[in-house]
């Protein structure tokens, strides 16, 4: 607030005893005491404070020049006034920072040359005083000719260190709850501040008095006013270079002067991540948050288990974090948003569909270049939108005042000739802010008019032709040439815009030149045409500078083309990855986890995250390109996994399979289709996919994982586990069957219920079964999160856009559940079954379409109907088609409600249009024969066949009318009863009987070929759709208990349909049955002893096997049966004694010992204390005993009558020392 800043006074001379006076009366007056306390330091530059001893001759010289001023006299060393000033001051100096300079310089006088103040009296003596020297005469401490003047920068440091001061003062003084909110909140949106650096570089810009010729335009008035009448939106258009930007500064400047909530952003092209959708709503979102409370705390309280809003896109962005949280604050207050150049903003017309849906009370203000898409934008936009279109004469006067607020550095001598030259810039500008700005720096180093005149003769009207005039003067020779391309090419086709370092690491790359100190000569090698800004960033001076550098020709040897350009940069990259040094800066880490990289790797996080853009739109042909990436393909792409996973950024992994698999089909007509480098790729792209979803948790907590843990966990067949079994490192898996990739992420079993209906969201996965349990597993980790009873079966499920509500609807009832609390919103009654369901109008809505023929809505906020259409009698006779009488089997609702489809059995699927003259049409003539689902982006389409059979298509054709197979999955299993698409068209969720299954094929993965070369797009190679046979006959049953012999070498296992098998550890194979209880019924148990080689089981029926084992090639040979015993109650556990002669039969309450020969022997053993835990074990030193750990004691028993031996404190162990902790049962398979 302004009436918290710190105050700094800055005194020369006698204006320091001014100084000190004005803070003494300040401090003795009560209503000047708040002034007071603001002021912090203050600065004295060759004060008297004890006067002077030249008095005298200081008065005789002012006497003559500008006559008797008394307050001259008051200098004097014994002057009464200046001891009353200093007698008063030192009372509140303590309060005070104090800097003293004095000059050590003598001052020219009339007759001499003397110090006027000496260092005594310039100086105050008190403790905490700071003083310091000036190399200049009294005059001359506080002026300064140039920055790098020593005196000027002892004055400099001394304010640096002034203003550090009150900084940490300040920051001090926030409490400990802001710093956690405000930590909370970067975390959250990965934002540390606002564009301040943009914004103070455009105000230095800014000429004082300048832009405010739109403040004083009623059209602005009206906008600025909140809650007007006014249109929410207000769109300025201009030029290219025609000082929007510096203007959108005033606009700012002016919004927080009003105290308006201002939030601000300026997208800026080769910004990268930052400079998209994405990065401007989270960083609208962070001021927002830190100038409203109340958004604080709604933002702060985002669901935590969700993934950062720095992995999000901008639609989940604006529905999760503005519409779902933001705009749901209670009695919001005006907020207005500044966006200057949405021209550079990627998926421009996206952002404009977005902030189209904003509320009331938010005001925004926008500025681009005058573009056909702005101009589309804008018609869509129609009324919510004030456009205005800046005209030369609007910023002329602005130029003016630029112009004369640099007129005394231009080689313009008097008022004339300086209104002569202010003229012929104006005329010449044609209302480009930007030209002149240039214009004015070139005269500035212009020392007469002469030169000026021909800079101004020199310079063409277009600008166009100043940018190749700057070309022109760049040095001719190749080497220097060569140089500028590389960079001028870096600079216009990166992904972000380099550092200095990655630039210089970027052109030793591509053009084998060292260059240090780049950020100070990159203007000279560039022509002014590149600069760095404060983020040490390289970029062009205006986008209009980049139109120009991609189509001149002026400068032949400085052409840009695109794919050549990006041909260069792909190769670089892959150099810097395919290195040898790569993989081992990839584990070279600060204390801070950046990654320590010499100088020649600092490239590698932008070839990391970007290589594969670059590669996707290069020449298909280029061999060098090819070469490189399968070098890099068989060293070093588990190194390259595992930076990205240091950086947190496992997208780009997928992301980078989608653009190499687009690669591919445009090389494939270069190369031989059974090339080996052809085949590696297909692996990595397939493997890259798999790694990213079944690895990810791994790879996150343990980047290095990718190198020995996970390749032993990959199928056989992988890429990552051959590479691994090439190099022997880590350990191995004996066993595993698989030996390429599962399409199928993971089953999930319903053993006692069937599976009804599923939902899969962008954070949840929702399954009913059909004794009416509501099942909500986590989308990622497909763990469950929560449960609740719907109290029916469940026919249908749908999550709202944001996963925050799932509507459930059972025969002829439809309820809606909060996910987060698990709490029942609403309950609506229907009269007959809904077929489909959908949520509108910001999740705010809920669609229901029925069986009777009619579509109802519900407002979600007030738990009413709101209205019912009736569509039924609205489908007419078509095409030879009797109208339907019977009950519809399936209805669909599209996601705009104008649409409804509508399927009976044994007829065509209609189509009808939702409006007030409704209307119907046959759109297929082949009634649904399975299940279908679509992908939310549109592009595939998924069937699930009675059989269990699933087959993906894509949607071909110019107009989408095509249906493409290209995938097949054969699972001869139950049929399947639903599908579920996820938000990301990347994955589904089926359900089948007792199962629920989800998917992700790699061939979802689509990839936009983009960019390239149109001839290559067109002639590119349709990869062959492949049939993946799965899940092929019955599955083996599982195993429910198991135990090994002595060695190791055999392990014995019981199965839940009654079989007990023997396997063999060195080949990992199943050795066959070796008996069987009843067919079905789970083995609970299993023991086995070396003494005898007894071999016992028991199942859930309690009954229990014991058989000897004995050597021989036949399995059902080996078993020799020796008893059979029969309890009352569920087995538990078995434990046999260390002679292999009794055993231990545990049940839920009691344990018996028996006999090998099935002779019980002893009592009933109670083995349940109060909370029910306990633990049996044999006895360390005591063998013919075993011991019971219980919660509360513990008992030892003898093996030989089964009872307790006495006294037990001899046996007593330290329970506290034992955690007993019983395995979880883990639901999904």
């Amino acid at each position: 607030m302004a009436f918290e800043t710190k105050i700094v006074l800055i005194a020369h001379s006698m204006g320091g005893l001014v100084a000190k006076k004005a803070y003494i009366l300040a401090r003795e007056d009560p209503s000047a005491k708040e002034l007071a306390s603001r002021i912090h330091t203050l600065y004295f530059l060759a004060t008297p404070h004890r006067g002077s001893d030249l008095t005298k001759i200081l008065m005789n010289i002012m006497k003559v020049s500008f006559g008797q001023k008394a307050f001259v006299g008051e200098l004097d060393r014994n002057s009464a006034s200046i001891d009353s000033i200093n007698d008063s001051f030192r009372h509140h100096a303590e309060d005070l920072q104090l800097w003293s300079f004095y000059e050590t310089v003598p001052s020219s006088l009339i007759l001499t040359s003397t110090l006027i103040v000496d260092k005594a009296s310039a100086t105050l003596g008190y403790a905490k005083e700071r003083t310091s020297l000036l190399n200049a005469d009294h005059r001359g401490v506080c002026k300064f000719d140039l920055p790098g003047d020593p005196n000027y920068k002892t004055l400099r440091n001394a304010f640096v260190t002034t203003i550090d001061a009150i900084l940490s003062e300040i920051s001090q003084a926030i409490s400990e709850t802001s710093k956690l909110q405000h930590n909370q909140l970067v975390d959250l949106t990965g934002i540390t501040e606002p564009p301040v650096n943009d914004l103070v570089a455009l105000e230095d810009l800014r000429a004082d008095g300048s832009c405010g010729w739109l403040m004083s335009k009623q059209i602005y008035s009206s906008w600025r006013t909140p809650w007007s009448d006014s249109r929410a939106i207000f769109w300025l258009t201009g030029n290219a270079g025609s000082g929007k930007s510096v203007l959108c500064s005033q606009i700012i400047n002016d919004l927080q002067k009003q105290n308006l909530r201002c939030s601000y952003f300026f997208f800026k092209h080769g910004s990268g991540v930052e400079s998209t959708i994405a990065g401007c709503l989270r960083a609208l979102a962070y001021q927002l948050a830190k100038s409203d409370e109340a958004v604080l705390r709604k933002v702060l309280h985002i669901e935590k288990d969700a993934l950062p809003c720095t992995q999000w896109d901008e639609r989940t962005l604006w529905r999760k974090l503005f519409v779902g949280c933001i705009f749901k604050v209670s009695k919001p207050l005006p907020q207005y948003w500044v966006i200057d150049g949405l021209d550079e903003c990627p998926k421009f017309s996206t952002f404009v569909s977005l902030t189209a849906k904003a509320p009331s009370c938010l005001r925004m203000f926008f500025t681009s270049c005058t573009t056909p898409e702005a101009e589309k934008s804008l018609v869509s936009l129609g009324s919510l939108v004030e456009h205005y279109q800046m005209q030369g004469q609007d910023t002329l006067d602005d130029l003016g005042i630029f112009i004369d607020s640099r007129m005394n550095r231009l080689p313009a001598g008097d008022e004339q000739g300086q209104m002569k030259l202010r003229n012929k810039l104006l005329e010449k500008s044609s209302g480009s802010f930007l030209w002149v700005s240039l214009i004015v720096q070139e005269l500035e180093q212009a020392y007469s008019e002469e030169v000026a005149e021909e800079v101004l003769d020199e310079v063409p009207e277009d600008m166009n032709r100043l940018y190749a005039r700057m070309l022109e003067n760049l040095p001719q020779n190749e080497r220097a040439m060569r140089l500028a391309k590389a960079i001028f090419m870096w600079t216009l086709f990166s992904f972000w815009a380099l550092t200095v370092s990655e630039m210089q690491c970027a052109v030793k790359l591509d053009s084998n030149q060292t260059v240090h100190n780049l950020g100070r000569s990159i203007s000279a090698i560039c022509g002014q045409l590149l600069g760095v800004d404060q983020s040490n960033r390289v970029h062009s001076i205006h986008q209009t500078t980049q139109v120009f550098l991609l189509q001149q020709d002026i400068v032949p040897s400085l052409a840009m083309d695109r794919q050549e350009s990006h041909t260069r940069i792909a190769q670089s990259c892959l150099k810097l990855l395919a290195n040898n040094n790569f993989a081992q800066a990839t584990r070279l880490h600060k204390t801070n986890g950046a990654l320590a990289l010499a100088p020649d790797l600092k490239l590698v996080e932008y070839a990391c995250v970007y290589f594969s853009d670059h590669l996707q739109k290069c020449s298909s042909d280029d061999q060098t390109a090819w070469d490189l990436l399968c070098k890099f393909l068989d060293s070093n792409v588990p190194s390259w996994i595992e930076s990205l996973s240091v950086k947190g950024r496992l997208y780009h992994i997928t992301r980078t399979a989608k653009n190499l698999q687009s690669y591919l089909r445009r090389r494939l007509k270069h190369m031989n289709p059974l090339s080996a480098g052809k085949e590696t790729l297909e692996s990595w792209i397939t493997d890259m996919i798999k790694l990213s979803v079944k690895f990810r948790t791994s790879l996150i907590i343990s980047p290095s994982s990718i190198h020995t843990l996970i390749p032993p966990l990959c199928p056989s067949g992988s890429i990552v586990s051959k590479m691994q079994n090439s190099r022997q490192r880590g350990f191995s898996i004996k066993g595993l069957r698989n030996k390429t990739w599962d399409d199928c992420l993971v089953r999930i079993d319903y053993s006692a219920t069937q599976a009804s209906a599923v939902a899969l969201g962008d954070r949840y996965l929702a399954v009913a079964t059909s004794d009416g349990t509501i099942f909500i597993y986590y989308r990622d980790s497909i763990q469950i999160r929560s449960t609740f009873s719907f109290g029916e079966r469940a026919k249908i499920l749908m999550f709202s856009s944001d996963c925050l509500q799932i509507a459930v609807s059972g025969l002829k009832t439809v309820r809606m559940w909060d996910t987060e609390s698990n709490i029942q919103l609403w309950a609506f009654d229907t009269s007959h079954q809904a077929l489909s369901l959908l949520f509108t109008n910001d999740n705010t809505s809920l669609i229901a379409a029925t069986q009777g023929g009619y579509t109802t809505v519900w407002d979600l906020q007030q738990g009413l109907e709101t209205e019912h259409w009736q569509w039924k009698e609205s489908i007419h006779e078509t095409g030879g088609q009797i109208r339907p009488h019977r009950a519809p089997g399936k209805v669909l609702v599209s996601p705009s409600t104008d649409t409804l489809a509508v399927c009976y059995r044994g007829l065509p699927i209609i189509s009808s249009i939702l409006s007030s003259n409704l209307s119907s049409d046959v759109v297929a003539e082949t009634p649904v024969m399975f299940q279908l689902a679509s992908a939310i982006n549109g592009c595939t389409l998924v069937s699930g066949r009675s059989r269990g059979s699933i087959q993906i298509f894509e949607f071909g054709g110019s107009e989408g009318e095509k249906l493409l197979p290209i995938h097949r999955i054969d699972a001869y299993e139950d049929g399947i009863r639903s599908i579920a698409f996820g938000s990301d068209s990347l994955r589904f969720a089926d359900i089948r009987v007792s199962q629920c299954r989800v998917w992700e094929p790699v061939v979802l993965v689509r990839s936009e070929v983009g960019d390239g070369s149109q001839s290559e797009i067109s002639q590119a190679v349709t990869l062959v759709p492949k049939s993946v046979g799965m899940l092929e006959g019955p599955q083996d049953p599982e195993i429910t208990a198991v135990c090994h012999d002595h060695s190791g070498g055999f392990v014995f296992c019981g199965k839940e349909d009654g079989a007990v098998v023997c396997f063999e550890t060195q080949n990992a194979t199943q050795l066959g049955i070796l008996y069987r209880h009843a067919v079905n019924v789970r083995i609970s148990s299993i023991a086995y002893s070396e003494q005898g080689r007894i071999l016992v089981s028991a199942d859930e029926s309690g009954r229990v096997l014991v058989n000897t084992i004995s050597p021989s090639e036949n399995t059902s040979d080996m078993i020799t049966a020796l008893s059979e015993i029969r309890s009352q109650e569920s087995i538990t556990a078995l434990m046999l004694d260390p002679a292999g002669a009794r055993m231990l039969v545990q049940g839920n309450k009691y344990a018996h010992v028996w006999t090998i020969a099935g002779e019980k022997v002893g009592s009933p053993i109670t083995t349940t204390d109060d909370d029910g835990t306990h633990d049996i074990l044999i006895h360390l030193s005591k063998t013919e005993s075993f011991i019971i750990i219980g919660s509360q004691d513990t008992r030892t028993y003898s093996w030989t009558d089964g009872r307790e031996m006495h006294p037990p404190s001899r046996d007593t162990f330290g329970t506290t020392s034992f955690e007993v902790t019983p395995p979880s049962p883990i639901h999904p398979q």
